[in-house]
């Protein structure tokens, strides 16, 4: 994350100097199948959490976290390709809270 952080605000540093860079979007699902392959679980989800608030707030650089609650019908059930989109879609399942079966909204633990 810091790697490509420091590039992008290089790269932005000569435009315009006073330009603050800031994370627009970031986040870990806790299941379903993403793009880039990564181990999707709500232990990954809230350790990436942790770790990016804490860079965060150690570099001074404003993030924003995607997302508070899931959104499962982002991960449509009746695409199938690319899997990462369909039923086993990891779009809809990078939130803290999920809205259980009751109505109420849940944080996501281990």
């Amino acid at each position: 994350m810091s790697q490509a952080f420091n590039r992008i605000k290089s790269a932005v540093a000569p435009i315009n100097s006073k330009c603050e860079v800031m994370i627009g979007e970031t986040g870990w699902p806790s299941r379903g199948i993403s793009f880039n392959n990564t181990d999707n679980n709500v232990n990954n989800l809230l350790k990436y959490f942790e770790a990016i608030n804490k860079w965060a707030s150690e570099q001074r650089v404003v993030t924003y976290l995607f997302e508070a609650i899931d959104e499962p019908w982002k991960s449509n059930p009746n695409k199938q390709d690319p899997p990462w989109q369909g039923v086993n879609g990891a779009e809809g399942h990078y939130g803290l809270w999920y809205l259980d079966n009751s109505g109420n909204y849940t944080r996501k633990h281990v």
